[in-house]
Parts: structure tokens; C-alpha cells; sequence
């Protein structure tokens, strides 16, 4: 079994498949009430200060990650963190399908042309 992670073509981390241990450790993969992963984040240590030559996501950008074919996650990269106690490196999360609807509020009313609550037409 072996997890691994695509990205989006024309980012750093593109469209080629890779293990995601080349990008880092301590991954987690949170599952939400859906059916599938709702986050999933990881640390990723530099080589360099500023992570010259290394693979890692650019905030905004799409990843998907597979285990043995089959697609289990899709989400946005949010902004990356430092970790604490390493020289240099960032701690990387992105969010699936699932936050993101939690994030929302659901509701049978919406305003209308004088912004009074009405109930949504069906």
C-alpha cells in the first residue's frame, strides 16, 4: 500500500505522482462526518532557509492524494505554518469538499429586494 500526492500542472508541486514521504512527515488525515477525508496535513523540513530545490505546495493550489489508485482526498492548500523546533520547514494542510460545506451557512431563508428574510422558492 502506498499513499501518494499530485498537484497541479504549472505549480511546484505539479500534475507528477510522487510518495507523499518524498514531501515530508507526520501526516494526518482527518475524516469529518462525510464519507471521505475532510483535511490532511503534514511537516515538511528544508534544506535551505528559503526551501530552494525542495517540492512543497503553494498556498491556494489543488492536491489529490491516492493509495493504490483510487482517489481519497481532494482539497485547497491553506497557508503554511512554521513548525516549531526546526530550522527550517512548514507545516502544510489543505482542506476537502467537507470543511469547506461545513464552513457554510445552510438556510431556507434568503433576503429579498427589501432585505427581508423570505423562504427560499423551491
Amino acid at each position: 500500500m502506498s499513499w501518494t500526492i499530485i498537484g497541479e500542472a504549472g505549480k511546484q508541486l505539479d500534475e507528477t505522482e510522487r510518495e507523499i514521504r518524498e514531501l515530508g512527515t507526520g501526516w494526518t488525515l482527518q475524516a469529518g462526518r462525510g464519507a471521505g477525508i475532510d483535511s490532511v496535513s503534514w511537516n515538511q523540513a528544508f534544506r535551505e532557509i528559503d526551501g530552494a530545490g525542495e517540492i512543497f505546495p503553494e498556498q491556494g493550489q489543488e492536491i489529490t492524494l491516492w493509495l493504490d489508485g483510487v482517489c481519497y482526498f481532494r482539497g485547497i492548500v491553506e497557508e503554511p505554518t512554521e513548525i516549531s523546533g526546526v530550522s527550517f520547514g512548514s507545516r502544510f494542510s489543505a482542506l476537502g469538499a467537507g470543511w469547506w460545506l461545513d464552513q457554510e451557512t445552510l438556510s431556507s431563508l434568503i433576503p429579498d429586494a427589501t432585505e427581508e428574510e423570505v423562504e427560499r422558492p423551491n
